[in-house]
């Protein structure tokens, strides 16, 4: 545990080395970070949903990792570059939270925690910070043994320091001279600007009215947040530990990435391999024939077989077929350079390669087809978007074989693509996209029904939807329903807005529901 307790100093020429700090004494300033961040979780985050609370909690978040970094000196570029796109997904948190915004403040603060403390002395990439940043986690239990034998040896280190860092009464004393006089001044102020100005006399009687409050309503906190409280203060430490990079986890991961030593019998593994190509590209080339055959044509199905059944059935298992091909290529390239060098077993992989995006087209044909014969939902958009993250993961691994790259890069390329496919859709309103077209979708052609029921699940986004079809060219039963809805939807905002606070809001939904209330009242 002594290496990663170490704390890292940098000197500039010339400059005398100061003597290391003693390797317990950073756990101070973790331990205190953490019970700020979990007092600040408390108040901002708990029994609240997504909103301006946990923005302003991811931001703190990345303040404290920041504050207890292990190495000093000025942030690299890379450094502000993660910085920076932390606060943009902070802010769009406020503006319109969403799940691939939880997802992508997660992930940057994970890799946050990593890189800023951890052992430095080797380069690691992204993603081994992502997975390092896990593993922290995972193990953040253990770390309150581990910190209260930091903290016992650090205070028996420094007992007579601190001693005599611990203020007397004159000290006391001292400090209420200055505190006191200085509140006694402040507080007229307060009191006249206040009164004229009633947006900051509002603001200063609230503030009196909460702090009053909570001394008047002091109770036991309930067991659901005393668990919180538990959960939230472990994490933290696990976030907030310095350590190094796991030898077990390279050692792990060398054996994965490693390629397989060369086969006993060359004959036998290189025609292996070839059959495996071969069955697997007929089997694919059959499939991908039926589908072209019949999905979109005036061909008749067999008997007992219907059109929707043959649409809609399988398409799981398709997906998951495309994603088993592409693991099994993974491992058939792991196998010796010399069983997988020939032109014929790349050609053939490059082969089920196109065969296997020409099967993910395919099942978004057939998910175009369902959404055309129903409606489209959040649901199908994200499926499509898998699916083209799916096609870009085949044309990384096609690079990967043609182009001789390693495993280890397309696990970090793909983790990248996906991180990529998150960080763009967090700015897209998704539900508003849907919203609009199945109503784009009702007014083309008048044998489509408009959901209004899934129309109103879809919240916020979906409200100007629900406007304009409550007064749009659909049937009576339609446009009543929307009316109702929307009636519905103003009684609830009305509800929710005397019952939330600043740590609620959210800028999106804030300027819908004026316009919804202005509208309505």
């Amino acid at each position: 545990m002594s290496n990663e307790a170490e704390s890292g100093q940098e000197s500039t020429p010339g400059q005398a080395v100061p003597p290391p700090a003693p390797s317990g004494s950073w756990i101070w300033g973790a331990l205190i970070t953490g019970t700020a961040l979990t007092a600040a979780a408390n108040y901002l985050i708990y029994s609240r949903g997504p909103g301006a609370g946990w923005a302003l909690f991811f931001l703190l978040l990345a303040t404290g990792i920041f504050i207890n970094r292990r190495h000093s000196g000025r942030p690299r570029r890379i450094e502000l570059a993660l910085g920076a796109l932390l606060a943009i997904s902070a802010v769009q948190m406020i503006i319109r939270p969403s799940l691939s915004n939880a997802i992508v403040l997660f992930t940057l603060t994970l890799i946050a925690s990593a890189h800023f403390l951890q052992d430095a002395t080797t380069k690691t990439s992204a993603a081994r910070k992502l997975i390092e940043a896990l593993r922290k986690l995972l193990l953040s239990p253990m770390r309150w043994l581990q910190a209260s034998q930091l903290v016992a040896r650090d205070g028996i280190a420094h007992a007579p320091a601190i001693a005599t860092r611990i203020p007397g009464p004159k000290s006391l004393s001292r400090a209420l001279q200055i505190v006191v006089p200085a509140a006694a001044l402040i507080l007229p102020f307060a009191i006249l600007l206040g009164n004229g100005n009633s947006i900051l006399g509002q603001f200063i009687s609230n503030l009196l009215t909460d702090f009053l409050d909570g001394l008047t309503r002091v109770a036991p906190p309930s067991p659901a947040r005393i668990f919180f409280i538990a959960v939230m203060a472990t994490a933290l430490l696990g976030i907030l530990w310095r350590s190094s990079p796991s030898t077990a986890l390279d050692r792990i991961l060398g054996k994965f990435c490693k390629t397989a030593p060369a086969p006993s019998d060359h004959f036998v593994a290189r025609w292996r391999t070839i059959l495996i190509l071969v069955g697997v590209n007929v089997l694919f080339f059959v499939s991908n024939s039926i589908d072209l055959t019949y999905i979109g044509s005036d061909l008749e199905l067999p008997r007992h077989l219907t059109y929707s059944e043959f649409v809609h059935q399988g398409t799981n298992s398709l997906i998951a077929s495309a994603i088993i091909a592409a693991i099994v290529l993974g491992l058939l390239f792991q196998q010796d350079g010399s069983v997988t060098s020939s032109r014929a077993i790349r050609g053939l992989a490059a082969l089920w390669i196109a065969q296997n995006i020409l099967l993910i087209v395919n099942v978004a044909r057939r998910v175009g087809i369902y959404i055309n014969d129903y409606h489209l939902s959040v649901l199908r958009l994200h499926l499509i978007l898998f699916l083209g993250l799916v096609c870009v993961g085949f044309a990384l691994l096609a690079i990967r074989i043609l182009g001789h790259k390693s495993l280890g890069w397309l696990i970090r390329a793909n983790l990248a693509a996906a991180f990529v496919l998150f960080a763009s859709i967090q700015f897209w309103d998704t539900r508003r996209f849907v919203a609009e077209y199945n109503l784009g979708r009702a007014l083309e052609d008048e044998g489509k029904s408009l959901d209004v029921y899934y129309l109103t699940e879809l919240g916020p986004s979906a409200w100007p939807t629900l406007r304009e079809a409550s007064a749009a060219r659909l049937s009576r039963r339609e446009r009543e329903d929307a009316a109702e809805a929307l009636a519905w939807i103003v009684d609830q905002e009305q509800q929710d807005a005397e019952e939330e606070d600043w740590r609620d809001f959210r800028w999106e939904r804030n300027q819908l529901r004026k316009e919804l209330l202005a509208l309505h009242n």
